[in-house]
């Protein structure tokens, strides 16, 4: 006789013995992963030995090479070292005075300062420089390159009529240079000659000799390299 067998009625999905049974695992799980979560270990931290802090420096400037002024060697600057004496008293007659303040003021040509046949004074406002020419030549005044005359007449002389004196230019653009002109007439004579320009005023004493002339005359300008 063949024993008979029996099976077991599938459990409907959705029945109340699943719930009951898998509520209570479903917590366990979501306590024992929330537990884990919250209570993650802080890391090591070694505050004895933490590394020094460093400055950091900004790279050096590049070096700038500056030119000192240069001391310009003007008459009367130079004064006698020794005891102080005491001071001259002043001419009472205001003609003398004068007459010595322009003398102290004159800047003669000097050796050292011929470029070929140029002679370039330093400039200084109120010198008086020393041109010199002579009847059939033409001596070169050269004013700053860039540099523009002025005003409704901006040459002036005191003899214009045993002086010739003329102006012209030379270059183009920002290079354009201003060339004053001045040829005397005949020897020995004597004037002298404003020049206003956009940047200064030059004053200027002119002096023809039977030969001796001066072919070119310019200046340097110390204080445009300050």
């Amino acid at each position: 006789m063949t024993p008979t067998r029996h099976r077991a009625a599938p459990m409907e999905r959705g029945s109340p013995a699943l719930r009951k049974a898998g509520l209570p695992l479903l917590l366990l799980c979501t306590s024992a992963l929330a537990g884990c979560a919250g209570h993650i270990p802080p890391p090591d931290i070694d505050y004895d030995n933490a590394a020094p802090a460093v400055q950091a420096s900004d790279p050096p400037a590049p070096v700038r090479v500056v030119e000192l002024p240069k001391p310009l060697p003007l008459p009367g600057q130079l004064k006698p070292v020794g005891k102080d004496s005491k001071p001259e008293p002043e001419a009472a007659d205001p003609t003398v005075r004068v007459n010595q303040a322009n003398a102290a003021a004159r800047v003669q040509p000097v050796r050292n300062g011929f470029i070929n046949s140029m002679q370039v004074y330093p400039f200084v406002d109120g010198a008086l420089y020393q041109v010199y020419s002579s009847p059939g030549e033409i001596t070169d005044i050269a004013l700053q390159p860039g540099e523009t005359l002025v005003g409704s007449g901006p040459v002036a002389a005191g003899d214009t009529v045993r002086w010739i004196i003329g102006d012209t230019e030379s270059g183009t653009s920002t290079g354009k240079q201003v060339h004053i002109l001045v040829k005397p007439t005949r020897p020995e004579l004597m004037t002298n000659l404003v020049i206003n320009t956009d940047r200064r005023t030059y004053h200027m004493e002119l002096r023809s000799t039977e030969k001796t002339y001066m072919a070119s005359v310019s200046w340097q300008y110390p204080q445009d390299q300050l």
